[in-house]
């Protein structure tokens, strides 16, 4: 289904002037958080991942998402 995703994405990039990026790389990034996902239902929200983008990694948030529970903006 990711990969389907991808190269579906990457056919509509080429029918239009939507700017491309890494496709691939997007498509890595969420298999990673959907094997996190897997692995533990609890903390796949507190991994980090790279911008396919920019390339910048996102840090790490300061508090595990079961625990951070300010939901005020």
């Amino acid at each position: 289904c990711i990969w389907y995703q991808g190269d579906y994405t990457l056919e509509l990039i080429k029918e239009t002037d939507y700017p491309t990026f890494d496709v691939e790389g997007a498509c890595q990034a969420f298999k990673a958080w959907k094997g996190h996902k897997v692995s533990d239902i609890m903390t796949f929200r507190d991994n980090a991942y790279r911008s396919v983008i920019t390339g910048t990694m996102a840090p790490e948030h300061h508090t595990p998402w079961k625990d951070a529970l300010d939901d005020s903006f």
